[in-house]
């Protein structure tokens, strides 16, 4: 790809929109809607934009699960139907079917991990909460504790002091200053109490508040980690179906040439029988076999005519065969498909043999039915090929193991595959 300073964009990319539905980075993102924008620009001003083709302000709502409408990538045009009701929604094969189960299944794994991930710190938290508020809860417990102690000591005092001072021979005003001194300090003892409880609790509340905070950053970082390992995760399955879409355009051609070969032996096996039956009549005198390949008789005629009119009784001569190698280049091609099927099969034993690992995790199940039928749709409902097909999504990387697995076990059910 090369960026084009004039355009400010990149005319090798077909469709600015699936990367920037793709694209979590805010700059990145940003960058990808300019170049679209421009490229939209351009093609405005010569004539080349499809109507359909969407703005700028619906693609920069797209994300990697929300697409409403779709690009094709064959006429690279918008389609602002796909998904609803006014066009029936695209069947997707081989890669492509293959990379949407396994982002269905990694995008359910990563809901749960960050699901598992918040309710494990918000429990930490709620615990610690609780903890510190039964804490308070004794704290008050003993500070009223100290208040109704020194309640209890005020009023013994109180009661016993004109006793004591009366003993002691003061009467009048000194019994009055006593009784004051001793409700002051009562007081002062009260209050000291008070600020010494309002102080703990203070420091309870602010332990709270931090361990709240706490956690609430630690499930923000749990969250972005999260995101940060899905993103990458998607990045890897785009990269991979990139891969698996370029392997199987090159299957497309390899195929595409093996059947041009093959029709080029049977062309030549087919002018090769022909020839060998104008020999054969041509032996006899008749000319006409040479004739039909397009050949010019007229030499081998008068060389005929001669031959004759010299020995009546030579031999025609022997004929030639003139065989060609194409029946071996047959048998070699059928011997190469029988090896692969041969593969296929030992590696499905294989699969068998070490049976599904996926347990009883739900969405691996869900995304294998969906693969499933799928498959049963497009080979007629052919358990064997579609065994088969399940083989070479797995030998090819298409699918993880735990899909394949589970797919197999699915078609081994049988009849649940309608349910």
């Amino acid at each position: 790809m090369a960026y084009d300073k004039t355009l400010g964009y990149d005319p090798d990319i077909k469709d600015y929109s699936a990367l920037i539905a793709n694209t979590t980075d805010a700059s990145t993102r940003a960058a990808l809607l300019e170049q679209r924008q421009n490229k939209l620009d351009h093609l405005e001003s010569t004539g080349g934009r499809d109507a359909q083709w969407a703005d700028n302000s619906v693609v920069s709502t797209w994300t990697s699960t929300y697409q409403p409408g779709g690009w094709n990538d064959d006429t690279a045009s918008y389609n602002p139907y796909a998904g609803g009701s006014s066009a029936p929604a695209p069947t997707l094969t081989g890669a492509d079917r293959a990379h949407t189960e396994y982002r269905t299944l990694l995008e359910d794994q990563y809901e749960k991990s960050a699901r598992a991930q918040q309710q494990a710190v918000q429990a930490g938290v709620d615990k610690g909460v609780a903890a510190l508020r039964t804490q308070a809860q004794d704290l008050n417990q003993s500070y009223d504790d100290l208040a109704r102690q020194a309640y209890i000591a005020y009023m013994r005092s109180s009661k016993d002091m004109p006793y004591r001072l009366s003993v002691s021979g003061l009467t009048g005003g000194a019994t009055e200053s006593a009784m004051v001194s001793l409700g002051t300090s009562y007081q002062e003892t009260l209050g000291q109490n008070e600020r010494e409880r309002l102080s703990a609790l203070r420091q309870i509340d602010s332990e709270i508040a931090q361990l709240v905070s706490t956690g609430d950053m630690e499930k923000a970082q749990a969250a972005a980690n999260n995101a940060s390992e899905y993103a990458s995760a998607l990045s890897d399955i785009y990269r991979s179906l990139l891969s698996a879409r370029q392997n199987e355009a090159q299957s497309i051609a390899d195929n595409a040439y093996r059947q041009q070969q093959l029709s080029a032996e049977t062309q030549q096996r087919e002018y090769e029988r022909q020839l060998e039956i104008a020999k054969i009549l041509a032996e006899a005198g008749d000319f006409s076999g040479y004739a039909r390949l397009g050949m010019d008789t007229t030499a081998l005629e008068q060389a005929y005519r001669q031959q004759q009119a010299g020995s009546a009784g030579r031999s025609a001569g022997s004929r030639s065969t003139g065989k060609s190698g194409g029946a071996s280049s047959g048998q070699t091609q059928a011997t190469a498909q029988d090896d692969d099927r041969l593969e296929l099969e030992a590696l499905l034993q294989e699969l068998r043999r070490e049976g599904s690992d996926a347990g009883e995790d739900a969405s691996v199940r869900k995304a294998a039915r969906t693969y499933v039928q799928q498959l049963m749709s497009t080979y007629h409902n052919d358990l064997a090929e579609v065994s088969l097909q399940i083989g070479r999504d797995y030998r090819s990387n298409f699918i993880p193991h735990s899909l394949a697995a589970a797919a197999l076990e699915l078609v081994s059910e049988g009849g649940t595959l309608a349910s």
